[in-house]
């Protein structure tokens, strides 16, 4: 399968996984989002066991490598064997040649006469083209062994490459289900975007209406300073009036006290002036009437002074009010935030672990790839092993027919051998009764030119004979040595291979381990990746919902805060400080942005 179908498999299972899961909706808060992080939970209690499976099927592989590589090299030892059998088969040929120009020669020598040696070496030839021909059948036979365990070995490759190949496909499959869980965690990012955006947009309109109710309240803290500036002025003006008064009610009581004097004496002396008395009572008339005006323009500014104190303790409530819904939606904004950031580490975690797992995947196929083209490229060798296997019974079943041949064509002349000789003995004796004979006379023997040089030609024979049995030695001789030698090279170069091997082995041990320990550690980042990941989920799908929302701004909005003691006078330093604290409120947090790093103030 290649790896653009791979992909589209995995968006068409993850988009109707997201379907068949939301009704195609995305819906987050519903039921079924609630069964989803539990279905989680099970997946991640069953990544380490499956981590373990491709870590097994890995192992399996190389094993897989190896025995592929031991059948190469006993195939090419069986090829070196069926090799040497044919070259053993030549050799058998050639030799069958040989002794049929000799048993032709021989035949021919003996219309004219041959020795028994002769005959033996024939014998003793056709015995040893048996044993090698005998050695060659063991030699075949080991080699059908051989390639039988070879085709043993492959199906048996066959089988695990087929178990490989359905681990393969067990992962595939896992690989989507992570692809759906990556769904649904970028449709939790998408809910926690749209939440926060809904909290940014609610601080913004806060911001906006407290800010239009602290400039209201700055402009009424400015009204209520001038009013204090007046009242100062109005308390002033009363102190000034208060003393006046004083001052004439003394005035007053020296004038009443003067007047009952003066009045004792006109009563004493003379009679009081009517006029000058209406005068002053007049007077003190005009005073009383002041005095109580200025009584009714105190009660006034009195009860003005009580009205502003009072607006001055509800604004008051109004801006603590104000300060704990800011820090609410600071505190909403904040946890909204790191939940995004934790969702956003997530996922990319999630990423990583996703591409490990298709490079693995990806190394998986191109192995069993590998070990298809092997297990092909070892088919082919096997047939063409087969076929040389057949050739080769052929060419021996043609040379047991040709040597069966030769032993009946040796039989012929051995019996034809055998009549010879009666006759030569025959001749033989009645020559040395002759020679007997004639022996007596003469110290001399007498024998014909024909004897004379059957004889001659007899000892050169036998001397060829011996010097090529001489050569053949030494040949021999030095075939063994150059056979001890290359067996000591091969032994030398296996010892080597061995050691090469061993090391390999150590390493890919090492290498072994210290993927195992990888592993380990990846899997336990991404079960507390996915621990953190189903508790942001389960978190947001509970955080943020419209009636908390909707709570947090009854809140916000009720009149039932906290109440402060507020002091005698709101000075401008004191409202500096609330300013200095609201700015602190708005800027306080740092602000993050959707990969989890904090920004910059400005």
């Amino acid at each position: 399968m290649d790896d653009r179908e791979v992909e589209q498999g995995r968006a068409i299972g993850s988009v109707k996984a997201a379907i068949n899961k939301y009704g195609g909706k995305i819906n987050l808060q519903g039921p079924n989002s609630m069964n989803k992080p539990q279905k989680g939970v099970s997946d991640s209690e069953k990544r380490p066991s499956k981590a373990s499976e491709l870590h097994l099927a890995k192992k399996k592989i190389d094993k897989l490598n190896d025995n592929a590589k031991i059948t190469q090299s006993e195939k090419s030892q069986v090829e070196l064997q069926l090799l040497q059998a044919k070259k053993v088969a030549r050799e058998l040929t050639s030799r069958i040649e040989g002794s049929k120009s000799k048993a032709k020669q021989q035949n021919k020598a003996k219309s004219i006469g041959v020795e028994d040696c002769d005959y033996e070496e024939v014998i003793r030839e056709v015995e040893a083209l048996k044993w090698e021909l005998s050695k060659l059948k063991l030699d075949m036979a080991r080699a059908l062994e051989e390639k039988l365990r070879a085709e043993k070995e492959a199906e048996a490759a066959h089988l695990t490459l087929e178990s490989y190949v359905s681990s393969a496909e067990h992962l595939r499959r896992e690989i989507e289900e992570a692809n759906d869980e990556e769904v649904l965690v970028e449709l939790a990012r998408i809910q926690a975007r749209k939440e926060l955006a809904e909290t940014e947009a609610q601080r913004e309109e806060y911001r906006g209406k407290f800010s239009s109710q602290i400039e209201e309240t700055r402009k009424k803290i400015c009204i209520l300073r001038e009013e204090m500036e007046r009242i100062k002025d109005l308390k002033e003006k009363l102190a000034d009036t208060n003393s006046d008064i004083k001052v004439l009610q003394n005035e007053l009581n020296l004038i009443r006290e003067i007047d009952g004097s003066v009045e004792r004496k006109n009563t004493e002396t003379q009679p009081v002036n009517p006029e000058e008395l209406e005068d002053v009572k007049k007077e003190l008339d005009s005073i009383q009437g002041s005095a109580f005006l200025i009584m009714t323009i105190m009660d006034a500014i009195r009860n003005e002074l009580k009205e502003v104190m009072e607006e001055k303790d509800r604004m008051l409530k109004l801006e603590e009010e104000t300060k704990n819904s800011i820090k609410n939606l600071n505190s909403e904004l904040h946890r909204a935030r790191d939940k995004l950031a934790a969702v956003s580490a997530s996922k990319a975690k999630e990423n990583l672990m996703l591409s490990n797992l298709s490079a693995a995947l990806e190394d998986l196929q191109k192995e069993k790839e590998g070990a298809l083209k092997e297990r092909e490229s070892a088919q082919e060798e096997i047939a063409s092993v087969r076929m040389e296997i057949q050739r080769t019974e052929n060419g021996t079943d043609v040379i047991e027919k040709k040597l069966s041949a030769a032993m009946q064509e040796l039989a012929s002349v051995k019996s034809a051998e055998a009549k010879a000789l009666k006759k030569l003995k025959a001749v033989a004796e009645k020559a040395a009764k002759s020679r007997a004979s004639a022996s007596k006379k003469k110290s001399t023997i007498a024998i014909s030119k024909f004897e004379y040089n059957y004889l001659i030609g007899g000892a050169l024979a036998a001397q060829e004979v011996a010097e090529k049995k001489v050569a053949a030695a030494h040949l021999w001789a030095e075939a063994m040595r150059a056979s001890e030698r290359e067996m000591n090279v091969e032994i030398e170069l296996a010892e080597k291979e061995v050691r090469e091997l061993m090391l390999q082995e150590e390493q890919e041990i090492q290498r072994k381990e210290k993927s195992l320990d990888t592993k380990e550690s990846v899997e336990g980042e991404l079960q507390n990746l996915r621990k953190q990941l189903r508790k942001s989920t389960r978190e947001n799908s509970y955080s943020l919902t419209p009636a908390r929302q909707a709570k947090l701004r009854r809140s916000a909005g009720s009149p039932t805060a906290r109440r402060v003691s507020t002091p005698g006078s709101f000075t401008m330093k004191r409202r500096r400080m609330v300013m200095f604290k609201l700015a602190k409120c708005f800027t306080s947090k740092q602000v993050v942005n959707e990969k989890g790093v904090p920004l910059e103030e400005r």
